[in-house]
Formats: structure tokens, sequence, C-alpha cells
């Protein structure tokens, strides 16, 4: 597969809730010219309320992620573990 050159990347780093979206969104708005999108990520969580699959994220079972990642599909992963505690 041959990669061809689109652009430039522009990462818009922050914690969750702190606007990151919405400077993207009127950028997108106000300057249609710069061609910009959102990337779009994969999971293998279960859609939560309203996203949409290849909108929110790309929603995988846990074996298609595995096996993306296992053949380097990613350019990177994180793994979460949840833990449920109750406190007293």
């Amino acid at each position: 597969m041959e990669i061809t050159p689109k652009g430039k990347l522009i990462i818009f780093s922050a914690p969750s809730g702190s606007g990151k979206s919405t400077i993207v969104n009127y950028l997108m708005k106000e300057y249609p010219e710069l061609d910009l999108a959102f990337s779009i990520s994969c999971t293998s969580r279960a859609p939560r309320g309203t996203e949409r699959n290849g909108i929110e994220y790309f929603f995988l079972s846990p074996n298609e992620f595995r096996q993306k990642n296992f053949t380097r599909s990613f350019s990177n992963t994180k793994k979460f573990i949840r833990i449920n505690s109750m406190e007293h």
C-alpha cells in the first residue's frame, strides 16, 4: 500500500471537556479552505448514549480490535482497565 501525503497534521491535545472540539468546529466553519477534519478512533467498548459507528468512534468487537492491533493497523493503542469500587 502506498501512502501519499495529503497535507499537514494538526493535533489539539488537552484534557476532556477543555474545548478541543469547539475550537476545531469553529475553525472548520470559519476557515473551510483549511480542509480540516476530525480523526476517528477505534474502540472495543460498546457505544454510549447516541454515539454512532463511524462518527464518534469505529466500534469493533474485541476480536476485531485485537486482530487490527496484531497486524499493526493502528498508529498507537492504549489499554484501559476499569475498576469499580464502592466507598464506605
